[in-house]
């Protein structure tokens, strides 16, 4: 029922205030709800980790919590929630980082891909090593340069198209870089039908992938790698696994 009184504003310029004002709602939570949206998963019960926000001394504060603290209670998983903005900083400086030392990439590919079981058994060429580690650097600098330069929502499909999954636990956290890209396959395809040609017994077009793990410890700026390996078995269908530490989180 309409009131009878004249209303201060009209009824037009009050739908255009509550359209703005939703817009501008919309747009500051953005950056935290969708960045790393579906792509972190606990580490600790391997549930999906949600979105979510407090609010403290009228400010706003974003996290990411595991959907089965959500769901059953904070005593239901030991990690419970990590802070939003400074775990999307810690990915974007380490994969930065990672990406310009090239002598570390080149060594991890170096010990992975002879650990490999589609490379067991013969000797890679040095020739193949260097693409295969040209490719990862390649991919870390695109993602740190369209990072940067990008508006939120290009931030958003550079993420979602470089980063498969982060799975982080209480110390630690592994972020799976995708290194299919459709604009690399033919660089993937020539190293996969070169080692396809070499391996023996190993599925047409298989292609090694490449988990890189460096612990990040305080006070020792030494990073100690292991190395895990797995086979796919399309072109180009491969990651790379990035561990770093959390203590700062």
């Amino acid at each position: 029922m309409q009131g009878t009184h004249e209303p201060i504003i009209s009824e037009d310029l009050f739908l255009e205030a509550q359209a703005l004002t939703k817009e501008r709602l919309r747009k500051k939570r953005v950056y935290k709800e969708y960045l790393l949206s579906r792509l972190v998963k606990c580490g600790v019960c391997g549930s999906a980790m949600t979105n979510t926000f407090t609010n403290k001394k009228k400010r706003r504060y974003y996290y990411y919590k595991c959907i089965k603290v959500v769901k059953e209670g904070r005593e239901a998983c030991s990690l419970k929630e990590v802070n939003a903005e400074k775990l999307e900083s810690f990915i974007f400086e380490n994969l930065e980082r990672i990406s310009k030392d090239e002598n570390y990439i080149e060594s991890l590919v170096f010990k992975t891909l002879r650990i490999s079981p589609v490379s067991r058994g013969f000797e890679l060429s040095p020739e193949s090593e260097k693409i295969y580690s040209q490719k990862i650097i390649h991919v870390l600098q695109r993602y740190a340069s369209d990072f940067k330069k990008g508006s939120q929502l290009e931030k958003q499909l550079v993420t979602k198209r470089t980063i498969e999954k982060i799975i982080l636990s209480k110390e630690s956290m592994g972020v799976i870089v995708s290194l299919e890209d459709r604009r690399d396959l033919k660089l993937a395809e020539g190293l996969a039908n070169r080692l396809g040609r070499s391996a023996r017994g190993a599925r047409e077009g298989a292609v090694p992938a490449v988990r890189h793990d460096f612990w990040r410890k305080p006070r020792r700026p030494a990073c100690k790698p292991t190395f895990e390996s797995k086979t796919y078995g399309e072109a180009g269908s491969h990651s790379t696994n990035f561990l770093a530490s959390l203590r700062s989180l």
